[in-house]
């Protein structure tokens, strides 16, 4: 019951500061410790894998998330491996995930992660959503 109020609040925070559409956030549900899973996928990626959006994800990619989860998303960047929670290997993560879950995990972070929501824009988080699929 405790966790269910907190997500409730959690989502009035987000709804009063704009963060996301209803349509965005329709089908999130916060599971236990922060774990993140979600009902469907009700958000395509709107933003195009073509050469340009996997090279801006790439550029993006290097200079907010490399220095934690790595060049390779194998969370074995120079400061992830200092973290008490380690970095996620998102090469291994991506095959699990739709786009949808990966832009969410991005946007709203957890388990140590920071939320880039305000750092990125979405085409920025899409575009390096982008770029994770091309991660071997």
């Amino acid at each position: 019951m405790r966790i269910a109020f907190y997500i409730f609040v959690f989502f009035i925070f987000l709804g009063s500061r704009g963060a996301f559409s209803a349509q965005q956030t329709q089908g999130l549900d916060m599971a236990s410790h922060g774990k993140m899973a979600v009902t469907g996928s009700p958000i395509k990626n709107p933003v195009k894998a073509d050469k340009k959006s996997v090279e801006r994800g790439r550029k993006s990619y290097l200079l907010y998330c490399s220095l934690c989860h790595g060049d390779k998303g194998l969370g074995d960047g120079p400061q992830g491996i200092h973290l008490q929670i380690k970095p996620s290997n998102i090469a291994d993560l991506k095959k699990d995930r739709t786009d949808y879950q990966l832009f969410l995990q991005m946007s709203l972070g957890g388990m140590g992660m920071p939320q880039q929501r305000s750092s990125l824009t979405e085409n920025d988080r899409w575009d390096i959503v982008n770029f994770i699929r091309t991660l071997p």
